[in-house]
């Protein structure tokens, strides 16, 4: 196994949300590391939990009806969950950028995209109009705008979905961050152009070395994109391991569940695709044992007992789950 150098690290994190119906428990114990200049897949049905525990990186969960219960986020060798907001200020866009789903909705129609993209080095890098223009007009070129410099006045409005997601990827660019967080930032664009900002991702990764987190349901991209991936069900982590690994031999009974409800290239004209029945649990009340027993094919006495551990089986491959996968039998 290669070391990778962590860049950041989630400890033990516990996210609920006040509504009128309960309390919900969105995450429930998280644990993982941002592996430094690598992609980072995190992977699960909507609800399970992902986009709200990378926004708790960003000190983004509104307070309230949400709080964060428990748990630690680590960048460099400070609690992010702890310090003052003037000092999360500085990091938010700066050190850790994001890019969210909507690109309509994160952009503000009121102000052109050039401005957009050269507040924030204004803001983090104290830089002068003129050299916070040069360098957005670079931005925009980077990711693929055509006619930057014509297009640097332009409002959101005049953009397609595509474009505008570039204008997004861009204005988290602007202060070179140390981390790029994409939040499922491909799921309202075509295929063709999903593709596109795939390959701009990985090509302005080599770039600038950055860190990428890749929030997402589709396996498909995770295969594309991902070095490492983080399975998430229920508000908890069911496996993690590298992608080679996740692909080749999967162990939790959710993760394989998912890959075979994947459309594959064998499959003959009218196969069903294969779906994992059930429902997910709601959140208001944390399961006494495993959450995926209701919709599992492998489950044992125990796993209606007692929740599983996310546990080490081989040097780079964690899992949550009582049952060996491999041999049918619990551990």
């Amino acid at each position: 196994m290669t070391i990778v150098e962590s860049l950041l690290e989630i400890r033990n994190l516990v996210i609920e949300f006040d509504t009128p119906d309960g309390i919900i428990h969105a995450v429930n114990g998280v644990s993982f590391a941002i592996p430094k200049g690598q992609t980072l897949g995190i992977v699960g049905e909507s609800g399970c939990g992902k986009s709200v525990t990378m926004l708790s990186v960003m000190r983004l969960i509104q307070q309230p009806p949400g709080r964060i219960v428990d748990g630690e986020i680590i960048y460099k060798d400070k609690d992010i969950l702890s310090v003052e907001d003037s000092e999360i200020q500085k990091i938010r866009g700066a050190e850790i950028g994001m890019v969210f789903q909507d690109p309509l909705t994160s952009l503000d129609p009121l102000f052109t995209i050039g401005h957009q993209i050269s507040e924030a080095q204004i803001h983090h890098l104290g830089v002068n109009r003129e050299e916070a223009f040069k360098r957005s007009i670079e931005l925009l070129e980077l990711v693929g705008i055509p006619q930057a410099q014509e297009r640097y006045n332009d409002y959101p409005h005049q953009f397609s979905g595509g474009m505008r997601q570039r204008v997004l990827i861009a204005t988290a660019l602007a202060c070179s961050p140390s981390i790029l967080i994409a939040d499922e930032p491909t799921t309202a664009l075509d295929v063709t152009i999903q593709a596109q900002i795939l390959e701009l991702i990985k090509k302005i990764q080599q770039q600038m070395g950055m860190s990428v987190v890749w929030i997402t349901h589709d396996l498909g991209v995770v295969a594309e994109l991902a070095d490492r991936v983080v399975v998430m069900y229920a508000g908890q982590i069911v496996e993690e391991a590298d992608v080679f690994q996740i692909f080749k031999r999967p162990q939790h009974p959710y993760t394989i569940a998912l890959l075979r409800s994947l459309p594959r290239a064998d499959h003959t004209s009218g196969e069903r695709l294969e779906s994992i029945p059930g429902a997910p649990p709601d959140g208001f009340q944390v399961p006494v044992g495993c959450a995926f027993l209701p919709r599992c094919a492998f489950a044992r006495e125990i796993c209606a007992i007692k929740g599983p551990e996310l546990l080490s089986i081989s040097a780079d491959h964690k899992v949550a789950c009582w049952v060996d996968i491999r041999t049918r039998n619990e551990r």
